[in-house]
């Protein structure tokens, strides 16, 4: 490793480095802001999958036109 590619650019960051923050516990961080936005993604995912293998999925159905008029 050459020093640019370990140079901190946020003195914060540093400070948090030197600390031995683990980066993605550390609420500012974009390295926190991706785990997140990929946690929110992978819940999503499953849960739209649990909605689609339910048993009730396809038991609700449309009212007809007929039905609704009467």
């Amino acid at each position: 490793m050459n020093k640019t590619s370990t140079r901190l650019l946020i003195r914060k960051f540093h400070k948090a480095f030197k600390r031995k923050k683990n980066a993605r516990k550390v609420r500012w961080t974009k390295g926190c802001q991706r785990q997140v936005e990929i946690g929110m993604d992978v819940k999503d995912i499953q849960r739209n999958i649990s909605l689609i293998r339910s048993p009730a999925a396809g038991l609700k159905e449309r009212p007809t036109h007929e039905e609704a008029e009467h």
